[in-house]
């Protein structure tokens, strides 16, 4: 393994370089979380499987791991997807690829949604794996409210059960509640990088991301997963009709499709790496 970090902007990425070097092809892996940094996937028995197929990069995202930075600037989407065209492009350079894939799971798919979104002309193919993306306002809020229970546990002085409750924007602006997440009495890192992203995490809807997607897609979703919704990705995606969209829906699979259906998930993105790609 390789470990080396690329500057972007005002933070140090720290990268994990893995797999075959020699291969031309390569799979930038965004994990989720959000916060939850590369290593939690990165030793998993499927992804150390990809290593005999592609060189395979991990990194840390800005504000977890080893990639330091203070969430209180906030992330926008362009900083976020600023991030990962940098390794993109430092992958292409340091390791002389020709082919290039983005797997992103759970938040990282949400994530690599936004780089289809600005470049996807950068990509030879994407891979969502459980992508946590809402495709309305109305889903985003419910998202919110279920998500939202944990926490308003935590903080007594919130409105429990208020007739007009604040907006996820509001509430995550919220001086007190800022200060709760930021502080040592919330162990959630994941509430801590959403506070940053609340500006636009449960404003931005993906409705129309398929019908304008150009690129090689890849969708695996569990139907039993309790995190994002198989119903709701798949009646975005039953409008859709593009031939370089390939989905599969597992029964008896939860959010972690690469544990719960390992071997099709690596028959599935095997397959996918040996797709031509499409011009």
């Amino acid at each position: 393994m390789e470990r080396y970090q690329i500057q972007s902007k005002d933070c140090l990425l720290q990268v994990y370089a893995c797999g075959r070097f020699d291969r031309g092809t390569a799979i930038i892996f965004l994990h989720g979380g959000p916060g939850s940094g590369a290593q939690a996937i990165m030793e998993l028995p499927a992804f150390r499987a990809l290593e005999e197929d592609a060189l395979c990069i991990h990194f840390d995202q800005r504000g977890s791991g080893a990639s330091s930075y203070d969430l209180k600037k906030g992330l926008c989407i362009d900083t976020l997807t600023n991030d990962v065209l940098r390794v993109i492009q430092d992958t292409r350079s340091r390791w002389s690829v020709k082919r290039l894939y983005v797997w992103g799971g759970s938040f990282g798919g949400c994530l690599a949604a936004l780089c289809l979104e600005r470049f996807a002309q950068e990509l030879t193919g994407c891979i969502l794996s459980s992508p946590a993306i809402s495709f309305s306002r109305s889903q985003l809020l419910e998202q919110f409210e279920s998500m939202s229970a944990a926490f308003r546990v935590r903080m007594k002085e919130l409105p429990q059960k208020a007739e007009d409750p604040p907006t996820p924007e509001a509430l995550f602006a919220m001086e007190d509640f800022r200060a709760f997440i930021y502080s040592a009495d919330n162990p959630s890192k994941s509430l801590r990088h959403i506070c940053a992203m609340s500006s636009w995490f449960f404003q931005h809807s993906f409705h129309g991301l398929f019908d304008a997607c150009e690129v090689p897609l890849l969708i695996l979703q569990g139907k039993d997963d309790p995190v994002c919704s198989w119903r709701t990705l798949y009646d975005e995606l039953a409008a859709c009709e593009r031939k370089t969209i390939i989905k599969r829906f597992y029964e008896h699979c939860g959010h972690e499709v690469f544990t719960d259906q390992r071997d099709a998930f690596l028959k599935e993105i095997r397959a996918f790496l040996k797709e031509e790609p499409v011009c």
